[in-house]
């Protein structure tokens, strides 16, 4: 006999304490995984010995890291009230780390004349770094579960 339990077929309180592990855990391997892959390009610039980099890297920090936290927020609340309103939060938060990063990447070198190379380069992998991640612990939430007897 099977089972399956997502967040939209689950006991309100079983679902809710899921959504919350979901989200710490979401926020938690995204900012490791910005911040892991933050270090790896650093060391790649290091290696590279490219020093005008460095403005470039910190913007890119500086540029990732409040787009990927405010990103999670429509995450977050989507995952509080269903499997639906999950995918809508997951897209709005899409949205927002899309408009953010981009509105960064423009303040960086328009505003602040950061070499705009090196900003774009070392944004994309923090980008895609919290990408992956996403899709990895929400996949994981949101797949049904089998229970064996």
């Amino acid at each position: 006999m099977h089972s399956a339990t997502t967040f939209s077929s689950a006991a309100p309180i079983e679902a809710d304490a899921a959504s919350r592990r979901t989200v710490t855990r979401l926020m938690i391997s995204a900012l490791g995984a910005i911040l892991l892959t933050a270090g790896a390009t650093a060391l790649l610039i290091v290696a590279l010995h490219r020093p005008q980099w460095w403005s470039g890297w910190a913007a890119a920090l500086a540029i990732s890291l409040p787009a990927a936290l405010l990103s999670l927020i429509p995450v977050a609340a989507g995952l509080s009230t269903g499997l639906r309103t999950a995918a809508y939060g997951y897209l709005a938060g899409a949205v927002i780390r899309v408009l953010l990063t981009l509105a960064g990447l423009l303040i960086a070198v328009i505003a602040a004349k950061i070499p705009p190379v090196a900003t774009v380069i070392l944004v994309a992998p923090l980008y895609l770094a919290q990408l992956v991640v996403e899709i990895a612990v929400l996949g994981r939430a949101v797949r049904p579960r089998v229970k064996r007897h």
